[in-house]
């Protein structure tokens, strides 16, 4: 699910990567930019293992950089001077319109949290931070975008942990065993099951169990499933 963040402007507080803080102050001093100045921040955002864009007050891209572009199947020249309103689905460009009407108006930073992009699924590990540059003369002057990868809370490192473990434990076990989500889609699956099922697929991860089992397994599976029990 999307959710949206309203910040007062403190981005520093907001990105976990120090360099892109530097960065980021570093635009805002000089912008707008000369030739010179944006291809040294190019060069800086390239290294970069985060999503970076700088687009103007009217929603055109100014800078992007490899993995941003790379999210649309696209390079940085393929995407730079035109508008995002060419990359977001439709139904979200007024909501981007809002957004951008709001930064214009408190001067606040937005932190947006799985918010889908136009040819890509939704980026639900990410978080989309865009810092809004206000001109002397209280106008939106540009935005700059940064995606970082969602932190985990305590819980949510401990529950990848346990779920790391389930993993290895399944592909040790001694006799065929297969780790099944509840969509029905294979996790995991040792060596064993892999050979009792195919000798040509050596790792079933990622394919449905009913491309898999025989049809009198895949019917005990589903009544399975179906009856909600956990005898």
């Amino acid at each position: 699910m999307a959710t949206v963040k309203l910040k007062q402007n403190g981005f520093n507080k907001t990105i976990s990567n120090r360099v892109i803080v530097d960065i980021i102050e570093e635009i805002i001093s000089a912008y707008p930019f000369t030739f010179v100045a944006q291809e040294k921040i190019r060069q800086k955002i390239e290294k970069l293992a985060e999503l970076f864009w700088v687009k103007d007050g009217e929603g055109n891209y100014i800078l992007v950089n490899d993995n941003y572009s790379k999210r649309f199947g696209l390079k940085p020249s393929q995407i730079e001077g035109k508008s995002e309103d060419s990359f977001i689905p439709a139904f979200l460009i007024n909501f981007y319109d809002a957004l951008n009407k709001y930064m214009l108006e408190s001067g606040n930073t937005i932190i947006l949290e799985g918010i889908p992009l136009k040819g890509i699924t939704a980026a639900e590990d990410y978080q989309m931070i865009e810092v809004p540059l206000i001109d002397v003369e209280g106008k939106l002057a540009a935005v700059v975008g940064v995606g970082q990868k969602t932190e985990l809370t305590k819980e949510e490192k401990y529950s990848d942990v346990i779920y790391s473990a389930v993993l290895n434990l399944v592909k040790s076990f001694p006799k065929a065993l297969a780790l099944v989500d509840t969509k029905g889609i294979i996790k995991q699956a040792n060596r064993k099951f892999c050979k009792l099922f195919s000798d040509k697929i050596p790792d079933f991860k990622n394919f449905h169990f009913t491309n898999v089992l025989p049809a009198e397994i895949i019917e005990m599976v589903e009544r399975f499933l179906n009856s909600n029990s956990y005898d």
